[in-house]
């Protein structure tokens, strides 16, 4: 029943994407902080500091008068200094400082290597530890005489540099560069697995999108519409009911129910039907003000409306109009049903249930409920049904015996178009007729909130 072929275009809205790595920021938030700590890590278990202290020595020849240049060529002092180079790498001075060193088992390496065009040589010591560089160093420029004259007794090295105490490390890790590159790479793949996930669940994410996998167009998209406006609002996470008599409500969120309400009218009229089921399949998924705003949209038409609060257990017509002193309580129309004979044109009529049921099954099926809706469809023009989720309760299907028609209330990206295709199926095989869905707290496939036509495709 769901295999229809994936096509990214149609399950791409980039203002959901946005709201996605929203919502996930702190996903993200943590593979950077995991990188961060990470490099700490490495740096503390895996790098080893190293420290080196540098002299250098110039080559010069022994003679009867003094000290002077050995040869008059570089040529030939370079070739001198690669002697010496060989002779500092070598194990002898390693094997004389090392029976000097205090610390017999101190880790240290000694290197040399020849300035370029010149008779100077740089001889560097490398070890763990500054100080021990330092002496071996030292150690170095007390024993170089002796070594020389036991290779070469013509030969003499002067210091031309000395050593000094290194105070950081000569292998120093960057390690603010490979932590930025690290997070940035951190940041960059979670952001794609979170638009990943995004386009790949199978929701309703657009119009085209939901033909596809639903099999028709939506009857209607009610844009998104903030509940939260003013920051005091925020500050006491007060939200307000967003009905469409409401001034300060945005007119595309107006205009869409009443459209919606001229396509549902159409129909009911056409077919001879009256009782309207406004379902949902799970909780937020807003059919209890999609119910309230129809029939106030159908009052607007100058409808005789009847709006039934029949979600037993969580009801929250109530709550949505604010009504403090029950008019028609549930419990009361239920033994005396006659009082909804003088309905108003123009009006809408609530029937609600502040206090709610424990055994709403039975009361559904009860022979009162029977005698309410034989009233109902003599008195009113319009009676619209809110219904509990149906993926918590069963009513909304007991509601099919007196529910000539319904329309499934979907919430944009919120529930599987699978388990909205089960919904469907199953309220008609109840013996309702199955009017259309309706996309709720729609954002438009682009950031500026556009889209082909007023409404968008809905139509077609």
């Amino acid at each position: 029943m769901y295999e229809k072929e994936f096509v990214f275009s149609e399950q791409f809205n980039i203002q959901l994407v946005l709201k996605d790595i929203v919502k996930n920021f702190w996903v993200v938030l943590l593979a950077v902080l995991m990188v961060f700590i990470g490099s700490f890590v490495y740096e503390s278990a895996v790098y080893t500091p190293e420290y080196t202290t540098s002299a250098t020595f110039v080559i010069s020849a022994k003679s009867s008068g003094g000290t002077m240049n050995v040869y008059s060529s570089l040529s030939t002092a370079r070739e001198m200094a690669g002697v010496f180079r060989e002779l500092f790498s070598s194990n002898v001075l390693k094997r004389v400082v090392r029976e000097q060193l205090e610390g017999e088992t101190a880790d240290f390496q000694i290197s040399a290597n020849v300035i370029a065009e010149t008779n100077l040589l740089k001889v560097s010591v490398t070890s763990p530890s500054p100080k021990v560089s330092y002496e071996v160093m030292q150690l170095v420029i007390s024993n170089y005489e002796d070594v020389s004259d036991y290779l070469l007794d013509y030969v003499v090295l002067d210091v031309l540099q000395n050593p000094e105490i290194p105070h950081a490390p000569s292998n120093a890790l960057n390690i603010k560069k490979y932590q930025l590159m690290g997070m940035g790479l951190a940041a960059l793949l979670m952001t794609g697995i979170v638009v990943y996930f995004c386009v790949m669940r199978k929701t309703v994410k657009t119009r085209t999108g939901a033909n596809r996998y639903l099999g028709e167009w939506p009857v209607g998209v009610i844009p998104h519409e903030r509940k939260i406006t003013t920051l005091i609002e925020r500050f006491l996470r007060r939200k307000r009911a967003i009905l469409i008599t409401n001034p300060i409500v945005g007119l595309r969120y107006v205009e869409a129910y009443h459209k919606i309400a001229y396509k549902l009218q159409h129909k009911l009229e056409e077919q001879g039907k009256k009782v309207l089921l406004v379902a949902g399949v799970g909780i937020n998924e807003g059919k209890s003000t999609a119910a309230s705003n129809l029939a106030l949209a159908f009052a607007k038409r100058g409808k005789k409306v009847v709006l039934l609060d029949l979600d037993l257990r969580r009801a929250a017509v109530h709550k949505i109009f604010e009504v403090k002193d029950e008019l028609f309580a549930l419990s009361d129309c239920l033994k005396q049903p006659e009082l909804l004979s003088d309905l108003h044109e123009g009006e809408v009529t609530l029937i609600t249930n502040k206090k709610g049921v424990s055994n709403p099954g039975e009361y559904i099926q009860s022979t009162n409920m029977d005698v309410l809706f034989q009233t109902l469809r003599q008195y009113a023009d319009v009676v619209i049904l809110d219904s509990a989720p149906l993926a918590i309760a069963a009513d909304s299907e007991l509601l099919t015996q007196y529910a000539e028609a319904f329309v499934l209330i979907a919430r944009q990206d919120d529930t599987p178009c699978v388990v909205l295709q089960k919904a469907i199926t199953e309220l008609e095989e109840n013996g309702s007729t199955f009017f259309g869905y309706i996309i709720n707290d729609y954002r438009e496939e682009n950031l500026l909130g556009r889209s082909s036509g007023y409404y968008g495709k809905e139509n077609q």
